[in-house]
């Protein structure tokens, strides 16, 4: 597995409900990307897998997103990814919990 699976220092949850496609939308727009990569499981989850200048995120899950982000740079560069993703979220009515961690974790 290439560390970017492993590595993160920002992780949460993204409550999207019926509307993946806005979930998405936001991530192009934090994220400054053009494209998502998305993947549909057959048991109903969704995978989606973003890599940028900004930050590498994936997530996954149902009508709740499981997120796993490794935000580049130092530790403020974290806190204001997760204050600007926190911001786009509540603005399309859409719940989370981020956290911005104090160090770089690694998922087993």
């Amino acid at each position: 597995m290439d560390t970017w699976h492993r590595r993160y220092n920002v992780s949460g949850t993204v409550h999207c409900g019926n509307r993946l496609d806005r979930w998405c939308a936001i991530l192009r727009d934090v994220l400054a990307v053009d494209d998502v990569s998305f993947i549909s499981h057959m048991t109903g989850d969704d995978s989606i897998i973003v890599l940028s200048t900004v930050a590498d995120v994936a997530s996954s899950g149902n009508d709740v997103h499981f997120i796993h982000a490794y935000v580049h740079g130092e530790h403020p560069t974290w806190i204001r990814f997760v204050a600007a993703m926190k911001a786009a979220l509540y603005k399309n009515n859409m719940e989370c919990s981020l956290t911005a961690h104090d160090s770089v974790e690694n998922l087993p």
